[in-house]
């Protein structure tokens, strides 16, 4: 449709709004585009409709001639507006990388621009914004220039938040990857690093490509973090293998971790001819690895090592045996087998005849060989003895890999040899024994009358304490299970590895662990336990522990953390007998107490009050600090502001 008599109508209309409304009738040149207009007329009911008003513009006897005007133009205008097109030449193009997102949330000003800045400046308190708006509105961080921000965050300042946005980024699809891509820099620093683990843990091999494109450019971490990468794909063991020999610093390295992952006979032959020379090498890059041919590498390296002490037991421990041995235990756990198993019988036979050497050679030659377990958190400072060593080293291999053969071990050792594995035994059992059957196995532990002898109390916990460290009650799976971390060797931090117990506790558990006595590692372990959707039981145990905080004489506030865990609700009379039991009080303390107790906010302020009274009657001090070494005198207007004031908090 040719609207070019429409546009020339509108230019008279308009030209005679300029001129004045009165003179539209003797304009010749809008007759003439009305004229023009005709066909059109024909065509629609609203061209028709704009013939008519401008024919009664034009008409000597128009009785509102500007009025008529108006309408004509602003239909004119109207029309012109709905039959508009907007075009340009030449070829279609994408739009551009940093354009890109899912969608363009009806997010406000106020929280937007807050957001971007957050993530793209520096400054305070831009975590806790960034983290606040991520759980109350996740929908605005699928916003695309929301993910520009979050790619330019990577590079933040801030090491928690860069790894916070990292954590989000490395969720999403393939979809993020362009904006990731775009101007990545080879030869960068942290960002840069980051964003390849972005890549890899979005898309892992199938950006295998652009991994090896990027390594000849590459430097420092980005080229180790691009070396890594390379393990997705088994095709790339040659190149790995290749990049273990050329390769220096932390990029080696990272050869050698990638190439761990890799079970391929090309990467076994360059491990196996590592192992001749150097087998603690080997092992150092073996921890949790679980294949067969790890299992044998491993055991075989330990047997090597063995062998002189067995047989020669007045053979000293030099230095660097101490330093072999350390790398070989350290890749102990996951692996497991005929292989496996014959080495923990080795050792366990040596006994204790290595526990008391000194070691020679080097500057600790005056000190006891000894050795540290870094995958253990629980007494992590200890450095450990032989004998006590190999239990613990096999029961977290349990933990982390638990084989029939290796959850049978420690039972056929602790019956048959000198030393105690009895802490591996029942973590094995309580992964694969009945409920009645683990028990009678931890009663002599948990019996309420022998640990009123401390010897045997300190005894019953040492190995208590790393056969239970890492069992709790799981809210989110609802089950017993352990949670064991081990140290991650690559990326820093730790793994988690989550192993359920084969059947619910024995009830006789909870009863034995409920002593008279206070001893709060004993506590600990009883709450971790507790089924929390058992409700007889939780409140069988909160009752336990609300009585023991009611008698404590060290006026612990712990027992308000295990009272609020299992959901307790009453605190009459806590914060009471915690006041009498401290006697002189700071204002903070018992802020915190009367905070941090169960129960709902009035019932934590009733409490307040009877301190409150208590302390109109002179029971216990209560003062005001004014600086160091300063006093005030008592202020019960001041506990008044505290007592109104109380925070609420979540059950």
């Amino acid at each position: 449709m040719d609207l070019t008599p429409l546009y020339d109508l509108r230019e008279r209309l308009r030209a005679g709004a300029i001129a004045g409304a009165a003179l539209t009738g003797e304009d010749f040149r809008l007759s003439r585009a009305l004229e023009a207009l005709g066909p059109l007329e024909k065509a629609a009911p609203v061209f028709a409709k704009l013939g008519q008003l401008t024919r009664a513009l034009l008409a000597p006897d128009c009785p509102d001639r500007a009025g008529t005007l108006l309408e004509a133009l602003s239909l004119a205008d109207a029309v012109l507006c709905t039959q508009g097109a907007v075009s340009v030449s030449g070829p279609v193009a994408p739009l551009p990388i940093r354009a890109r997102g899912k969608t363009v949330t009806n997010a406000p000003y106020s929280l937007l621009m807050p957001l971007l800045d957050a993530l793209t400046t520096s400054g305070g308190g831009r975590y806790s914004l960034v983290l606040e708006t991520h759980q109350q509105r996740p929908d605005v961080f699928e916003d695309y220039r929301v993910k520009d921000a979050m790619v330019s965050a990577l590079g933040a300042s801030y090491s928690e938040l860069a790894e916070q946005v990292q954590s989000w980024l490395s969720q999403e699809d393939e979809g993020i990857l362009p904006l990731i891509k775009h101007n990545f820099d080879p030869r960068g620093k942290k960002e840069m690093v980051r964003r390849v683990q972005v890549i890899e843990a979005v898309s892992g091999a199938k950006e295998n490509d652009f991994y090896l494109e990027q390594i000849p450019k590459a430097e420092g971490d980005v080229r180790a973090a691009l070396v890594y990468a390379l393990r997705h794909n088994p095709g790339n063991v040659e190149k790995l293998v290749e990049l273990c020999k050329t390769e220096k610093g932390s990029s080696k390295k990272m050869a050698h971790w990638a190439l761990s992952k890799l079970d391929d006979p090309v990467a076994w032959a360059y491990w196996d001819k590592l192992a001749e020379k150097k087998p603690e090498q080997v092992a150092v890059y073996m921890p949790l690895a679980t294949t067969s041919k790890a299992s044998t590498a491993i055991a075989d390296a330990v047997v090597r090592w063995l062998e002189p002490f067995e047989a020669d037991s007045d053979r000293p421990v030099q230095l660097q045996d101490a330093e072999k041995l350390q790398a070989l235990i350290e890749a102990l756990p996951g692996k497991s087998g005929p292989e496996i198993c014959a080495v923990y019988r080795r050792m366990a036979a040596l006994g204790t005849r290595l526990d008391n050497k000194m070691l020679t050679g080097g500057p600790k030659s005056d000190k006891e060989a000894r050795f540290k377990l870094l995958w253990v958190d629980h007494g992590s400072h200890k450095n450990w003895v032989f004998s006590e060593m190999v239990d613990q080293v096999l029961l977290r291999s349990i933990l982390y890999h638990p084989t029939p053969d290796l959850l049978a071990l420690p039972a056929e050792l602790e019956a048959h040899c000198e030393t105690s594995f009895l802490a591996s035994a029942l973590t094995a059992a309580l992964l694969s024994k009945p409920a009645e059957e683990v028990y009678e196995l931890a009663k002599p532990l948990l019996t309420a009358d022998d640990l009123f002898n401390q010897k045997k109390r300190q005894y019953a916990w040492q190995v208590l304490d790393p056969a239970t460290h890492f069992l709790a009650w799981d809210q989110e799976e609802h089950r017993l299970l352990f949670n064991t971390p081990y140290h991650n060797y690559i990326n820093g931090g730790y793994l988690w590895v989550k192993q359920p117990v084969l059947e619910p506790l024995d009830r006789r558990w909870y009863k034995d662990l409920q002593r008279p006595k206070e001893a709060f590692a004993w506590y600990d372990l009883l709450r971790r336990i507790v089924d929390l959707d058992d409700e007889p039981l939780r409140l069988e145990v909160g009752e336990y522990f609300y009585q023991q905080a009611l008698k404590s004489k060290d006026a612990s506030s712990a027992y308000l953390h295990y009272l609020r865990h299992l959901g307790w609700t009453k605190c009459e009379g806590l914060a009471v007998h915690y006041c009498k039991t401290k006697g002189k009080l700071a204002p903070w303390e018992v802020h915190s107490y009367l905070t941090n107790m169960p129960g709902s906010l009035e019932d934590r302020k009733a409490e307040g009050w009877r301190v409150y009274a208590l302390l109109e009657k002179g029971e216990f001090q209560y003062q005001l600090h004014r600086g160091r070494g300063a006093q005030a005198p008592q202020s019960l207007d001041h506990l008044k502001s505290l007592i109104e004031t109380l925070p609420g908090h979540t059950q």
